[in-house]
């Protein structure tokens, strides 16, 4: 691997799991079950695999533009088997202690959030599950639905989510469903009778939401609509790829969003400071050539050496505005340069929903955790051992950083990366 490609992969690993210091709670898995029954309702179970600090107090499940639709018989459960005691509506300002062991429903601008205290911190397996009427709609040539069941910026972005739409006590043919999937990095197949949502990495603030159109017979829809689902799809499909709501049969496409004068005005004064930044980096960056023109470079190493420091005078020169995440990537290409770490390639067998699916496993690059040794040229700093050490502990036994290891070794170590973030941070002009 090419030393460039190396920087991108490590810095790529710090990023993920330095954001999720800040993104409790974190979920390892989100898995959407949808079963849709003969009158169109639909009963949809989630069940969510995450990681619970002592931090925050509740997850939730967003849920808007229901049209015709209502929401009913909502419940959750967890990993110990216990039913969460619905106390209707839900106050979000109640405290953690409050809210363990109950679940209820806050209402929204245009729907609602189906909310649950979190409890005990640790692994946990949420299960919640709720009853969303009319999903499936009778139109003149098909029947069928447009819908959002993964909403933006979830509450903890999931690493892996899949959703499985299926009929009660029916097995689809190919032939009779048609299907498209929207908003997210993935894919939509027919597998075993049902439809499977499944995807390629985290969601990171994308929705997913599919479209399902069915061959009349199926279903029995109690809403009836007099039009044709060929109107839904068009809408679904207008002006951009990914449409901007899912509302079952109402979608405003891209350009007539942007066309409407308070959006114009909002777009206007979101690009001005951005505008204004460019201006001034212009300029900057005038100066800086200006500067540079007599200036002579030297290729040796500033301060023997001493990361920390150069970053320092790097901040210094920046007018104050402070920036570590270039030496944090530094520190990863050192303990590579010196041995070390070293990527290597390595068989990684599927888990969770990949499995489950039926995935095979593949070959791919793996940080691998050798010896930290002194050397004479490059000194092996304070933070340097820290974030070895990190390393290390986060691969375990083998010594070999699987996928997604690092990032819930922090989740789990909250206390280890903040004293390394401070470390990083210690060393000031």
């Amino acid at each position: 691997m090419h030393l460039r490609n190396k920087i991108t992969f490590l810095l790529a690993v710090w990023i993920l799991c330095a954001a999720n210091l800040f993104a409790f709670p974190s979920l390892d898995s989100l898995k959407v079950d949808v079963l849709l029954l003969d009158n169109g309702d639909a009963v949809i179970t989630e069940t969510r695999v995450a990681q619970i600090d002592d931090e925050a107090t509740e997850l939730y499940i967003s849920i808007s533009n229901l049209n015709e639709s209502e929401i009913k018989d909502f419940s959750v459960s967890d990993e110990t088997g216990k039913v969460y005691q619905n106390i209707g509506e839900w106050d979000i300002h109640a405290s953690r202690s409050e809210k363990e062991g109950k679940c209820g429903i806050h209402e929204i601008d245009n729907g609602y959030e189906l909310c649950w205290g979190l409890g005990a911190e640790g692994d946990r397996v949420y299960i919640a599950r709720y009853v969303v009427t009319n999903l499936v709609k009778a139109y003149n040539d098909a029947d069928g639905f447009n819908y959002m069941f993964v909403a933006r910026d979830i509450s903890g972005a999931p690493d892996e989510t899949v959703v499985t739409i299926r009929q009660d006590n029916v097995m689809w043919q190919k032939e009779q469903v048609k299907m498209w999937a929207f908003g997210f990095d993935g894919e939509i197949n027919y597998y075993d009778g049902a439809a499977v949502a499944n995807t390629f990495s985290s969601l990171d603030g994308n929705p997913i939401i599919i479209m399902l159109q069915f061959d009349k017979g199926l279903f029995h829809p109690a809403t009836v609509i007099d039009d044709s689902f060929e109107t839904v799809k068009q809408r679904a499909f207008e002006g951009s790829d990914y449409p901007e709501e899912s509302n079952n049969s109402q979608s405003l496409g891209f350009m007539e969003v942007i066309k409407q004068p308070e959006v114009l005005f909002c777009v206007a004064a979101i690009l001005l400071p951005f505008v204004l930044l460019i201006v001034k980096w212009i300029r900057v960056k005038k100066l800086k050539n200006k500067i540079n023109d007599n200036l002579l470079w030297c290729r040796d190493l500033p301060y023997n050496g001493d990361l920390q420091k150069a970053n320092a005078v790097l901040n210094a020169i920046k007018y104050g505005k402070n920036d570590y995440k270039n030496l944090v990537s530094a520190a990863a290409v050192r303990l590579i340069s010196i041995g070390a770490l070293k990527i290597e390639e390595h068989f990684v067998e599927p888990t969770g929903f990949s499995k489950v699916l039926g995935k095979q496993g593949k070959f791919m690059k793996l940080i691998v955790i050798k010896e930290l040794q002194e050397t004479r040229n490059l000194p092996v700093t304070k933070m340097l051992r820290m974030l070895y050490d990190l390393f290390k502990d986060a691969a375990g036994d083998d010594l070999i950083l699987q996928p997604n290891e690092f990032k819930h070794f922090v989740n789990r170590n909250t206390d280890r990366l903040k004293e390394f973030m401070e470390e990083v941070m210690s060393y000031k002009m």
